[in-house]
């Protein structure tokens, strides 16, 4: 059976706070039973939340702004075994690299015929429509369904992937037509058909436009992506909310874009993290936009009533803060 059914995960960005006793900064998408999709688990190892030294835990990438640019490379120890490699496709002419699922349940990397398909890496696409998107051979779409397959140009929530190995952008390329530069942050998870349990098929790429938080520069007029701290510290970028418009602030969560647009997950994983209201601190430095402009209000800058801007991030921007009571 070609391209067994998969859904990605978004690796785990971890970031210490300074006022709570730890802090995780993750991202997820809405799950599908058809094509990739993310799921909330988590890939990186939180500590006990004591650590205070701004270090990074777990598995991370970083967004367009690092991470090498060498183009393909093989890492057989990140993506699935077989006769061939997912991320260089070293198929003969006329083949193509895919997860193929065996006679006694195992999936492997083999060659197969190459797709037909003609959307162009980095294109949208929609992982539920005809040929699982139709994208060009060596690629896949990755991104949840799409709840309308004919809704035209910028409607479509998946992209054409190549495979890819983590910490590696060179595969990625650009997004088509956009030019937005693509990551290699996402882990292609699926089901193991021997046990139920999970399979690690390799690494995709996404393609998040920038993005400037308080709604500076926004994701859009809806209340489906939200703005998020990537893990290098210093860029945001739009993600798709997990179950829009996402939770509410203080409601448990296990990851950012889990979170309504203006909150972040914060806090340990281990059933300790919620939906944090974020805000301007004046005091941290100079933000890449006017803070003078912004309204200060809830979401745009401000805190709720009873609540103060004086959390903040080791790592982080010092003006990018969190309301405490």
């Amino acid at each position: 059976m070609k391209n067994p059914k998969l859904r990605s995960r978004t690796f785990w960005l971890v970031a210490t706070v300074t006022m709570m006793s730890g802090g995780m900064i993750g991202a997820c998408s809405s799950s599908s039973d058809n094509g990739f999709a993310a799921d909330a688990g988590s890939d990186g190892t939180f500590g006990d939340g004591s650590s205070s030294d701004g270090s990074r835990d777990g598995s991370s990438t970083s967004d367009g702004s690092s991470g090498t640019d060498s183009g393909p490379v093989t890492c057989a120890a990140q993506t699935l075994e077989g006769t061939c490699d997912l991320v260089t496709q070293n198929c003969e002419a006329g083949n193509e690299c895919d997860p193929i699922e065996n006679a006694d349940n195992s999936v492997t990397a083999q060659c197969v015929p190459q797709s037909t398909g003609s959307v162009p890496l980095g294109h949208e696409c929609c992982p539920n429509a005809a040929n699982q998107g139709g994208c060009v051979s060596g690629t896949f779409c990755l991104g949840p369904d799409c709840t309308d397959l004919d809704g035209g140009a910028g409607s479509k929530s998946g992209r054409c992937s190549p495979y890819c190995c983590q910490g590696d952008n060179g595969k990625c390329a650009e997004s088509d037509p956009e030019g937005i530069k693509g990551t290699c942050d996402t882990n292609l998870i699926g089901t193991n058909p021997q046990d139920g349990g999970e399979l690690f098929f390799g690494s995709g790429c996404t393609y998040k436009p920038p993005c400037k938080p308080f709604h500076v520069q926004s994701c859009g007029s809806d209340t489906s992506a939200t703005c998020t701290l990537q893990d290098d510290g210093v860029s945001f970028r739009c993600s798709g909310i997990f179950n829009p418009p996402g939770l509410d602030a203080g409601i448990v969560c296990n990851a950012a874009n889990a979170c309504a647009s203006g909150l972040e997950c914060l806090g340990p994983l281990d059933g300790g993290a919620t939906c944090t209201l974020m805000c301007y601190r004046a005091d941290g430095g100079t933000p890449p936009f006017d803070a003078a402009a912004l309204p200060m209000t809830p979401g745009f800058g401000g805190c709720n009533a009873g609540q103060t801007c004086n959390g903040s991030f080791i790592g982080a921007p010092g003006w990018y803060g969190f309301c405490v009571p």
